[in-house]
């Protein structure tokens, strides 16, 4: 029971959208009260998982959790599938996690599918995949997120490594290249497939719905 107990610590989701109705406004956004209180969730000692999933999170709100998930203590998965996120909001996120090293060093997953950032939200993520070259891989889901060629080059170039016959640990760890619903045409698509070709650590490419 003590190691249930213990598990339960560990793994705090922050409530959906449904849980939040009777705080709710009509238009469906968080009230501000709302994006306080989840900020201290983030930075509790026991938060290992922030699930997010179409909760109307705008970038306003996530400028305003940035600040925590830079200073989240034990946070290795952020969900936030299906939300109005834009380059913006990616941005905020994406300064977050490279700002503090032990955060960067710690993020394992990070899932922004369904959220319309586009080029320029892939480009904020660059230096965070760039950085991740630890043991443990890196996973962004950057499904239907309005990613066209421009992205898929920022990707390829950031996963590729820096010098020819790298060893494992010194390339990008970055296993699963999600990519499935955005616009990526057969430029970009080539420039992944020879980024594959040169890391080793790809093992799976999504570019399904391009």
């Amino acid at each position: 029971r003590k190691e249930q107990r213990e598990l339960l610590k560990q793994r705090m989701f922050i409530p959906m959208a449904e849980d939040y109705v009777q705080f709710k406004p009509i238009g469906g956004n968080f009230l501000h009260a709302q994006i306080i209180d989840i900020c201290g969730k983030i930075t509790s000692q026991y938060v290992r998982e922030l699930v997010l999933d179409s909760c109307g999170v705008t970038d306003a709100n996530m400028c305003t959790m940035a600040f925590a998930i830079a200073q989240s203590r034990c946070l290795h998965s952020i969900s936030l599938k299906g939300n109005r996120l834009t380059h913006e909001g990616a941005s905020s996120l994406a300064h977050a996690l490279h700002s503090n090293n032990a955060v960067r060093d710690r993020i394992s997953s990070i899932w922004l599918n369904q959220n319309k950032i586009g080029d320029r939200g892939v480009a904020s993520f660059i230096p965070l995949i760039k950085a991740h070259k630890r043991k443990d891989a890196l996973m962004i889901d950057f499904s239907e997120c309005g990613i066209a060629d421009g992205g898929a080059r920022l990707l390829a170039g950031s996963l590729t490594p820096s010098r020819v016959n790298a060893p494992v640990y010194d390339s990008p760890n970055f296993p699963f290249l999600r990519l499935s619903g955005n616009a990526i045409g057969p430029a970009g698509l080539a420039l992944l497939v020879d980024a594959i070709r040169a890391n080793s650590n790809i093992t799976s490419l999504d570019i399904s719905a391009n």
